[in-house]
């Protein structure tokens, strides 16, 4: 893994070791040999485990990224999914209010058909004057 966390970790381990070992060489030469060198290495130690669990936390944020990353991209293929069907929707919509439209101005006209035979004077004048508009408006209510 050529992760920069990692290497920066061996990075400042090698830094470590190296510091240890220089210390190790001027305890040496002086009588403090055993408290230098354990001091170190007690550092050393602790600093080894606090980079682990650093790195352990850090794959784990790693991990939900990659989790939060995938349902974004779920989310996203749904939200064009619906974009389309609401695209389709409106369109359907529309047709449906033109239709409305249509219809609406056929009864109209129909209601005005039937208004000019209620006013006719005679009955049977006005029982053929109503077969013959509202067979010519029933065909023009087939659409």
């Amino acid at each position: 893994m050529s992760d920069p966390v990692i290497i920066v970790a061996l990075i400042t381990f090698l830094g470590t070791v190296m510091t240890i070992y220089g210390a190790w060489r001027t305890a040496k030469g002086k009588n403090k040999t055993d408290v230098s060198i354990s001091h170190r290495k007690s550092l050393s130690d602790d600093e080894q485990k606090f980079r682990s669990d650093l790195l352990i936390e850090v794959d784990s944020y790693r991990d939900k990224i990659v989790s939060l990353m995938e349902k974004l991209d779920q989310l996203s293929i749904l939200n064009t999914e619906l974009r389309i069907v609401n695209s389709e929707l409106r369109s359907v919509n529309a047709e449906l209010r033109d239709m409305n439209m249509k219809l609406l101005a056929k009864v109209e006209t129909m209601q005005a058909c039937l208004d000019t035979t209620s006013t006719s004077s005679t009955s049977t004048t006005t029982t053929s004057t109503v077969t013959n508009p509202q067979t010519a408006t029933v065909e023009d209510i087939q659409v």
